[in-house]
């Protein structure tokens, strides 16, 4: 599926938002994703977040949705170390993380966009969809650009495809 998608940036990750699999028009957005920095989670709340702006509001409702998953995620694998590490990590290095952790939500996702803003194209403003696999913990994260807009044209770029 990812591969007949290639010119979207699709990324597939694991209950506790490592990514997985990625195409390479999500590692031309949002470059490498290595170590601790494969974790969606990490990225966000142990990190700058240089590589993406986006609103208050929508930065809010992501952070919470992230945090409500690791939740969920040490609910069905209590005797997971790993994700027992990564919440520990997660709550000395983030005080935000924390501050959410303590608050016990359990809510769902949402669409909403995003702006990027790439190192040699400037801003990237993207829709962003969070896909449920059904009978599994997989998530899927699709960003899709407006045909014919701007950003469109520089997803385009990005994957050396012409405009």
């Amino acid at each position: 599926m990812v591969d007949r998608l290639a010119d979207t940036p699709v990324g597939i990750f694991s209950a506790v938002w490592t990514i997985i699999h990625w195409n390479e028009r999500w590692a031309a957005l949002q470059g490498e994703w290595t170590g601790k920095h494969r974790n969606l989670v990490w990225r966000h709340f142990a990190r700058d977040r240089v590589w993406v702006r986006d609103g208050e509001e929508a930065h809010e409702a992501f952070e919470h949705e992230l945090v409500a998953d690791l939740r969920l995620a040490t609910i069905k694998y209590p005797d997971d170390r790993e994700l027992k590490a990564l919440v520990a990590s997660l709550r000395a290095e983030s005080t935000r993380f924390d501050s959410l952790w303590n608050r016990f939500e359990a809510i769902g996702h949402s669409s909403f966009s995003k702006t990027f803003v790439h190192p040699s194209l400037g801003d990237i403003r993207l829709d962003c969809a969070v896909l449920s696999v059904i009978g599994s913990d997989l998530r899927i994260i699709v960003f899709t650009a407006e045909p014919g807009s701007s950003d469109a044209a520089n997803l385009n770029v990005l994957s050396g495809l012409p405009d």
